[in-house]
């Protein structure tokens, strides 16, 4: 047996340790969101650590719908004022309200997803009220 074949993991072997299923693995590797490690001389995919850690990440049904909320943030969240879905990003609390969660757990979601590398967040200083 090659190196490949025995090392990392197969598809099945994600899907157990995640919790995502198989097609659905399948189908965020077409779309580049989760790409296998390579393949084995059977031709199955053969993931590693770190994509079963994204795997886990995306386990959440609340946390894909984040990502793809904010592939398109214009058209997923209504402007609370002007420009605020442009440039620094999406408010945290703004994915809250869309995603019926309080903000602690939104905040959780996103750490999970920037762990994994697959948000960037940051901190916008708040401006003062406007009167």
């Amino acid at each position: 047996m090659s190196e490949l074949e025995t090392a990392g993991y197969t598809v099945g072997r994600v899907a157990g340790l995640s919790g995502v299923r198989i097609r659905t693995l399948h189908h965020y590797d077409e779309i580049g969101l989760l790409s296998s490690g390579g393949r084995s001389a059977a031709g199955y995919r053969i993931y590693e650590d770190p994509e079963v850690d994204i795997a886990k990440a995306l386990s959440s049904g609340t946390r894909v719908k984040i990502l793809r909320w904010l592939r398109d943030p214009a058209g997923s969240f209504e402007s609370v004022v002007e420009d605020d879905l442009t440039g620094d990003g999406v408010c945290v609390n703004l994915i809250a309200a869309k995603a019926g969660v309080s903000q602690p757990t939104a905040s959780r979601h996103l750490a999970v997803l920037k762990g994994e590398g697959l948000v960037e967040t940051g901190r916008v200083a708040q401006l003062p009220p406007t009167r």
